[in-house]
């Protein structure tokens, strides 16, 4: 009886005297799995916002396990707009016809209420689980179409916004020139153009992991991009990072998207390196 009281002075002495209480832990723990299944279930009844909130509500340290950070990325995905089921769709009955791959994919956004910030961080979280581990087929699936969505997106926030009050039709309106680097509504800043070379460059280096999920109308437009990009000079479709994107490489896109065959407008004469003045 004396050695069982020993035990619990010792167990109640190490709670009170430790650096941290074993006790707070669990409950820690216990607080941040209720949150994470609240932030499941929020948003597979597609409550974006609040899912998002539930995530941020965790400490990093639980946050940033790989299966939650990889379900905070598509949280995030969801609230931008990305609907994985219907985009996927989308491609995988794609028929581009005369379309440019640029402009398939700002179709698809036409008329709809997006937010394509919240895709650039969804990407950002999937980054940052592969900058410490090995990519998964899974992960990279979900990078290669969600890089296409985020493309589509930024290109329909500023190419398309005459019609549907700002919503957009799915065309590229025909005022707007990707030349124009001026701070109006209707104009691409770098900032943008960034978003389009990164999403080119994450989706060209993943597209092994789609397969057969896209057409093959799709699939015969991804294979001749590269000869697309060889077009201008720096190449700007490899870029995977935002940061690491350099002022001549955004002129080189900015060129291609007015370029035939590849860009919004297409209404580029001559070599794509002289489609901006």
């Amino acid at each position: 009886m004396k050695s069982k009281f020993i035990i619990y002075l010792v167990f109640i002495v190490m709670i009170f005297m430790s650096c941290s209480n074993p006790l707070t832990q669990l409950s820690n723990q216990s607080s941040h799995e209720a949150l994470y299944e609240d932030a499941k279930k929020a948003a597979n009844n597609g409550r974006w916002t609040e899912a998002i909130n539930k995530y941020q509500q965790m400490e990093p340290s639980y946050r940033n396990q790989r299966s939650i950070r990889f379900d905070y990325a598509k949280a995030l995905a969801g609230a931008c707009g990305y609907d994985f089921i219907g985009f996927a769709g989308s491609l995988g009955n794609a028929n581009l016809g005369a379309s440019t791959l640029m402009q398939y994919l700002l179709s698809l956004w036409g008329n709809k209420s997006i937010t394509p910030d919240l895709c650039t961080a969804a990407e950002l979280e999937v980054k940052e689980i592969w900058d410490v581990s090995t990519p998964t087929t899974t992960e990279q699936f979900f990078m290669a179409l969600l890089s296409l969505a985020k493309m589509g997106m930024y290109l329909r926030y500023k190419a398309d916004i005459q019609e549907n009050q700002g919503l957009g039709n799915g065309l590229p309106d025909n005022t707007f020139d990707s030349c124009d680097d001026s701070d109006t509504p209707q104009t691409m800043t770098d900032g943008d153009i960034k978003e389009v070379m990164t999403g080119l460059g994450l989706f060209l280096q993943n597209i092994a992991a789609v397969g057969s999920a896209i057409s093959n109308s799709l699939q015969n437009s991804s294979s001749n991009l590269s000869a697309a990009c060889a077009l201008v000079t720096p190449n700007p479709c490899a870029a995977l990072n935002s940061d690491q994107i350099t002022n001549d490489q955004v002129a080189s896109m900015r060129n291609l998207l007015k370029f035939p065959g590849f860009g919004l407008n297409n209404t580029c004469i001559g070599l794509p390196d002289a489609c901006c003045p």
